[in-house]
């Protein structure tokens, strides 16, 4: 039995079955890696502009991970508001709720599907989800159930993934090209769900849509020091993935 903790992290359904995972806080602390992202940073600023919270209101983060945004929207609506925080993995939830407790706001952080949250219709001023939409493809399904737990002319953020957008450098550019392609085959559908949400947006009846691109760009990375580039899936098991699935040799 292997004791590396990166083996077996599946590309599909590592953050779906995260407490599943042979170390749920390697999932964990990926998670904080990308919330550093520049990109995430500027993409959940422009979405807290749009949602516009203010004290009293009532707020949803579906698939709040690490609970980071959920706290900063704790303390935009103040006591007298309430935000509610979702997510599969109880590892996150741990960690939320210790960040929420070290930050001295409410958050009622459960174990929830976004496909059939527990809250009643017209619940929320605001929902959120970031990088959930990704990983499920009954996408129309999911922002169906967010929008009925959203009041009329409240609004909704969605931050997801474009993964055909993925491009690395590699000296062999057939190589590169193949490793792109690899990566939206291994994923599925789900993973160009990100250059899709405009229009899920409008077929969900959704108006006054507000779109804002970002692009991470990873600049360094030690094979020899790190698993991965910081936030990225360890690659030689993604590697090893593609090469089973057979878009890669």
């Amino acid at each position: 039995m292997s004791n590396d903790p990166t083996e077996n992290v599946s590309l599909e359904t590592s953050f779906v079955r995260v407490d599943d995972q042979p170390d749920p806080s390697l999932l964990v602390r990926t998670m904080d890696q990308t919330s550093q992202w520049p990109a995430i940073i500027a993409l959940r600023a422009f979405e807290a502009g749009q949602l516009e919270l203010s004290p009293g209101q009532r707020a949803l983060d579906v698939g709040c991970g690490r609970g980071e945004v959920a706290c900063a929207m704790a303390a935009r609506v103040g006591p007298q508001g309430r935000v509610a925080g979702v997510d599969v993995s109880e590892a996150m939830l741990a960690d939320a709720r210790e960040r929420a407790a070290a930050a001295g706001v409410e958050v009622e952080f459960r174990i929830g599907d976004c496909l059939a949250l527990t809250d009643d219709d017209a619940s929320y001023d605001a929902v959120r989800s970031e990088r959930v939409l990704q990983w499920i493809p009954e996408d129309e399904a999911a922002i169906a159930e967010l929008v009925r737990v959203l009041r009329p002319g409240g609004r909704l953020g969605l931050i997801d993934t474009d993964w055909r957008t993925f491009a690395i450098d590699l000296p062999d550019h057939e190589a590169a090209t193949a490793v792109g392609r690899a990566m939206v085959a291994t994923r599925g559908l789900p993973a160009a769900v990100g250059g899709r949400l405009v229009n899920l947006c409008r077929a969900a009846g959704l108006l006054d849509v507000q779109v804002r691109p970002e692009t991470h760009v990873w600049t360094r990375w030690d094979p020899d020091a790190d698993i991965a580039p910081s936030g990225f899936f360890p690659l030689h098991e993604v590697t090893h993935q593609f090469v089973e699935a057979g878009v890669l040799t």
